[in-house]
């Protein structure tokens, strides 16, 4: 499937999702901003929740509605920065959900019901293998009629009953006496599962006030077109991205940092303080990819000036490539500085220490070079490590050619 056909699938499944919920007496509800300051609670992982946030921080019931939500997860950095970690989900992401506000308590149990079995309904149109999670320790928060539980199994749905998942499906949405309980919902594409989304009681004051719900737009693409991994499910993996990627999972790891930062640039008008550090942070990641893989500035550049030329709308900025390239030399000087610095060969020295021990323990063995780093890389990960690593293979063989 080339990136149009993936586009227009994507568009198809969000619109039948709407439309879907709009059949039920819902209303359609525009995405918010990618970075919403209005809640500040969040840090760019927008959740389709945040429009009917300031409705239960004042108790009021509004109109239900479903919407189709840009996301980001900043907390997926720390797989990045893994090497051994495959990235099977992208840190850039869209959500279908919404929320139903409880006409009355009463009626609650009956109306979330009805909200399992609207999920479950959508799911099947696409998928044949579905699972619902329901936590045992929420069990009473999470009350299913019998008779929607009856039509789950019957129509081929699996529950499953966990005692593993209280800290997983226990939501807190910054606001005071608010607090949600979740099942959770899993497809399969013939393989493992993944996660598509969750269906969440949210209870103020201890009483149901209504239904936080929805799920991945790119997991569901995923399974359904039986694809080797989620990310290739993003409508930001044009034609170029998706060849790039097929080599090896590191690349993956690059377009991810790519995208992510491109996000966080086209979203913002000023980059300062948490934004900046998470800014900073992707871009220090992808030069550290760049000289483990030999990648060059124009290599990269050329990537994102095909992202940004696609139709990604709220990806889509004049002089985008520029601005990245400025970060981009941001990057580099850190490492330059480093690089040229006076300690180099105390740090290269303790890089063998590191990588060569014979008990593998390096990881814990690193912090020593934090002391020589730490000006210039906050956090120092594993990637940081390998890509120095590689520049002193490159030290060793320039200095072999000149003996």
């Amino acid at each position: 499937m080339d990136y149009n056909q993936l586009v227009s699938l994507k568009k198809y499944i969000c619109s039948d999702y709407i439309n879907y919920y709009k059949e039920k007496g819902y209303d359609e509800a525009p995405s918010l901003p990618l970075d919403y300051k209005e809640d500040i609670t969040l840090d760019f992982t927008t959740c389709t929740i945040c429009r009917a946030k300031e409705n239960i921080r004042k108790g009021k019931r509004g109109k239900d509605y479903v919407m189709i939500q840009p996301a980001l997860r900043n907390t997926h950095i720390d797989v990045l920065s893994n090497m051994h970690d495959e990235d099977f989900f992208f840190s850039f992401f869209s959500m279908m959900g919404g929320f139903k506000y409880y006409s009355n308590n009463s009626e609650a149990s009956v109306e979330f019901s009805q909200i399992i079995k609207n999920e479950f309904d959508f799911l099947k149109k696409y998928m044949n293998n579905i699972v619902l999670t329901i936590p045992i320790q929420y069990k009473n928060n999470l009350k299913i009629d019998d008779e929607t539980m009856s039509y789950l199994i019957h129509n081929g749905c699996k529950i499953v009953l966990s005692e593993n998942d209280e800290n997983n499906l226990k939501w807190k949405y910054g606001i005071s006496n608010v607090v949600g309980y979740g099942t959770r919902w899993e497809i399969s594409n013939g393989g493992d599962l993944v996660n598509w989304g969750n269906t969440i009681n949210v209870f103020v004051n201890s009483k149901p006030f209504g239904v936080d719900f929805g799920g991945g737009v790119e997991s569901l693409i995923y399974a359904y077109l039986k694809l080797k991994k989620s990310i290739y499910a993003n409508d930001a993996m044009t034609d170029m991205t998706k060849e790039f990627c097929e080599e090896d999972t590191v690349r993956e790891k690059i377009i991810d940092c790519i995208v992510s930062s491109m996000c966080i640039i086209s979203n913002k008008k000023k980059i300062i303080l948490r934004d900046k550090y998470i800014l900073e942070t992707y871009m220090r990641l992808l030069y550290s990819f760049m000289m483990i893989t030999n990648l060059s500035e124009e290599d990269i550049l050329k990537i994102v000036n095909d992202i940004n030329q696609k139709n990604i709308k709220f990806l889509q900025l004049k002089n985008m490539t520029e601005i990245f390239a400025t970060y981009l030399h941001k990057a580099k000087r850190n490492f330059d500085i480093i690089l040229n610095s006076e300690n180099i060969n105390t740090v290269l020295k303790l890089f063998d220490f590191c990588y060569n021990e014979s008990d593998n323990n390096w990881m814990k063995k690193k912090r020593i070079l934090h002391n020589h780093c730490a000006k210039y890389f906050v956090n120092l990960s594993e990637v940081d490590l390998l890509a120095l690593q590689k520049f002193k293979e490159k030290k060793l063989k320039k200095e072999r050619k000149l003996v």
